[in-house]
């Protein structure tokens, strides 16, 4: 739960911040902990819903002055965040990471935000406490705020990301208080830039304001689906074509990658070329055991393949290993998921939903 308050000048004359009933009820007890910054300070609630235990010299020590505005988070049971709007501003302390949808569920799973060796040296200067950002590159939305749970670390969970990401953070965060910000880098800039991961004072003071004002945000249910789980399913799919001896055309690992046309016609570029007495494109999808009772695919790679089918003529099937040994596999098409699949909103997101049943039923047509 977070409250936004204006100062007056009795609260800055007297030293005390009235946060009222509402904020209260929250909060059992009349002692907890006030966090600002790196502070801690042990404050009281009155009967009259006001922070008792700060004086003037808190005022004075932070320049706060009537009018200014401060924001108050309930982060724990008997702890409270403090931020403000203002001069303070510039000592703030935050973090931007970055992830993606291939990356986004593990970092909800784990409560773990990772990034690259590069950022090291930011990383290991937070602290329990710092603010932290996440921004979505495939779907350009920015998450937040999070709130670290522990100190940066390199490796805290060497199996996260297949440990690609070695500089980590543990996080948490308040379901109640937690928004995205949709084609955030429209205004923000700086997201866009990778080299980025301590943020400046404004910068993070600008993306807090922001995103008090955007819609709630719903973290993924999903199975933890590591990037390198896809290239795998591909890689024993070739295996597969290779042992039946069926030509076909890898497009990650040759020249004949047409990206660009596919993307002017707003096409997916799929992984196999295969030839059959008809080519066939193939997607290959991770295998259906990652999965729990429902298989779920965005909507919009399903019109992409759908379009690629339409433009080119030439049919698509999208293919899934159903064991671990990738000795069985089923596939589909585009068309039979679009006619088949439940239609639901994920985060913004809209997605087809099939049992996972109903998707072991379809055998490969070459097999």
């Amino acid at each position: 739960m977070e409250i936004q308050k204006r100062l007056t000048s009795t609260e800055v004359k007297y030293g005390f911040i009235r946060i009222g009933s509402k904020f209260i009820e929250e909060l059992p007890g009349d002692e907890f902990a006030l966090l600002v910054g790196d502070e801690r300070y042990t404050v009281r609630l009155d009967a009259y819903g006001r922070l008792l235990g700060l004086g003037r010299g808190f005022f004075v020590k932070y320049k706060l002055k009537e009018g200014d505005i401060i924001y108050l988070t309930k982060i724990g049971e008997r702890e409270i965040r403090m931020d403000f709007k203002g001069e303070y501003e510039e000592e703030l302390k935050a973090y931007l990471f970055i992830c993606s949808y291939e990356t986004i569920n593990e970092c909800f799973s784990r409560s773990l935000f990772g990034i690259g060796k590069k950022h090291w040296g930011a990383v290991q200067e937070i602290s329990e406490g710092d603010i932290l950002f996440l921004y979505n590159l495939s779907s350009r939305e920015l998450i937040g705020p999070f709130i670290a749970a522990s100190e940066g670390g390199w490796r805290i969970d060497p199996e996260a990301w297949s440990g690609k990401f070695p500089s980590q953070v543990r996080v948490k965060w308040d379901e109640k208080n937690l928004h995205v910000l949709k084609n955030a880098d429209k205004r923000f800039q700086f997201l866009r830039d990778k080299d980025i991961c301590k943020l400046t004072s404004q910068q993070a003071g600008d993306l807090l304001s922001a995103l008090k004002e955007a819609h709630l945000y719903i973290p993924p249910k999903g199975p933890i689906i590591p990037p390198e789980v896809e290239s795998e399913a591909e890689k024993q799919f070739a295996k597969l074509l290779d042992g039946l001896e069926i030509a076909y055309i890898r497009f990650s690992q040759t020249p004949a990658d047409f990206s660009k046309v596919l993307k002017e016609m707003r096409a997916k570029r799929p992984d196999f070329l295969i030839f059959k007495e008809k080519p066939i494109f193939i997607e290959v999808k991770p295998n259906l055991i990652s999965y729990k009772r429902e298989l779920i695919i965005d909507l919009e790679e399903i019109e992409r393949l759908k379009q690629l089918e339409l433009t080119t003529g030439v049919e698509v099937l999208i293919v899934f290993p159903i064991d671990p040994r990738y000795l069985e596999w089923r596939g589909f098409k585009p068309s039979w998921i679009w006619a088949k699949g439940k239609r639901k909103i994920i985060n913004d997101r809209e997605v087809l939903i099939i049992p996972i049943e109903e998707v072991k039923e379809r055998k490969l047509p070459f097999s």
